[in-house]
């Protein structure tokens, strides 16, 4: 019910946080849901969904570390669909949400060490592993259905170009040894 100010209706609008005053949102992850050989889902609150822009930049902090188990399956995202109050109820629940995969720059689907360090890992000798959430830059487009990591290429990409790059130079190797 629309609250009437000088005869005008007043529309509540649903603030949410950003980094600084009218500047980028910022969103959180408030659930994790990791199924075995299917993939890991994270929500977002859907009041803070609902209110961003259609498209934009935001500010991701990934608040729920995923298990070692989880660091080789594709990540998604869960966001609401219409008007559902929750998102991640329950495992392969799809009432009234929708889930959008995570993609890297390269548009493909990034998995879970892509997206955060896996719980139990160690950080490499002479660095000091602070915790396991992260933050990232992420481009949404709420009309298309992206949610894109703007600072990451998932490893698997990478590994892919290297093994291709690798074999190119031995082929041109192999060439000019002959």
């Amino acid at each position: 019910m629309a609250t009437y100010v000088n005869g005008v209706p007043v529309v509540r609008r649903v603030m949410f946080p950003k980094v600084d005053v009218n500047g980028i949102p910022v969103i959180e992850s408030t659930g994790i849901l990791e199924t075995a050989s299917v993939g890991v889902d994270y929500g977002i609150n859907p009041c803070v969904w609902r209110a961003l822009p259609t498209r934009g930049v935001v500010v991701w902090k990934v608040r729920h570390p995923i298990t070692a188990a989880g660091s080789s399956l594709p990540v998604n995202i869960v966001v609401p669909a219409h008007t559902s109050n929750t998102t991640v109820a329950s495992e392969n629940a799809l009432v009234g949400t929708t889930k959008l995969p995570i993609l890297d720059n390269k548009s493909t689907q990034v998995v879970g060490s892509d997206v955060t360090v896996p719980q139990g890992t160690t950080a490499p000798s002479g660095q000091v592993q602070a915790g396991y959430t992260t933050e990232h830059w992420v481009y949404i487009d709420k009309c298309c259905g992206i949610f894109r990591l703007m600072g990451v290429t998932t490893q698997a990409t990478t590994a892919t170009a290297n093994s291709n790059t690798e074999a190119n130079d031995a082929k041109s190797t192999a060439k000019s040894l002959k």
